[in-house]
């Protein structure tokens, strides 16, 4: 008796194996050319995904890359985007941009913050000696030089228009 087993597997490898009374007696492997992990059609990147095998726009690399976390402002202007430029964010989700602008948006934001509230309490007089006499004076001030700069960057950095992404 002839046995017959044919291994069909990704990317369209064939395996041919005749068996003879349970004896392989012959092998023929097929490897064909390997389709490419990543191309870019129309400017548009794809990555192939192999459970489904089709090429995917909005393909999670999580697998190959550590995740990014995306911070306070990030997420607000992220909001913002998707709230209020919807085609401007599809563009930037569409051509893996989204993530650098938030994470840069994140970073000036931070910065911005800390600057202001180093100004703000340099301008009020607010110092380490303060802090020592009255502390709970001094948090309420940094608090409030904080929700302050906070305000600040919501209006000049978070909610601005999209002119700076063309």
């Amino acid at each position: 008796m002839l046995n017959l087993k044919l291994k069909r597997g990704i990317h369209e490898k064939v395996e041919i194996e005749f068996y003879f009374k349970g004896v392989l007696i012959m092998e023929n492997k097929n490897h064909f050319k390997e389709i490419p992990k990543h191309i870019v059609e129309n400017g548009i990147p794809y990555t192939f995904d192999p459970i489904t095998q089709t090429y995917l726009a909005f393909a999670d690399e999580g697998n190959e890359e550590e995740q990014v976390m995306i911070g306070r402002y990030g997420q607000m202007r992220e909001h913002y985007l998707k709230e209020n430029y919807e085609a401007t964010y599809s563009r930037l989700l569409l051509l893996n941009q989204l993530t650098p602008h938030l994470r840069a948006i994140d970073e000036q934001a931070w910065e911005m913050e800390q600057k202001i509230v180093k100004e703000l309490a340099a301008a009020d007089g607010t110092d380490e000696e303060l802090k020592v006499t009255d502390q709970l004076k001094w948090v309420g001030l940094m608090n409030n030089y904080r929700m302050c700069a906070q305000e600040i960057i919501i209006k000049e950095l978070i909610e601005t228009g999209i002119d700076s992404l063309y």
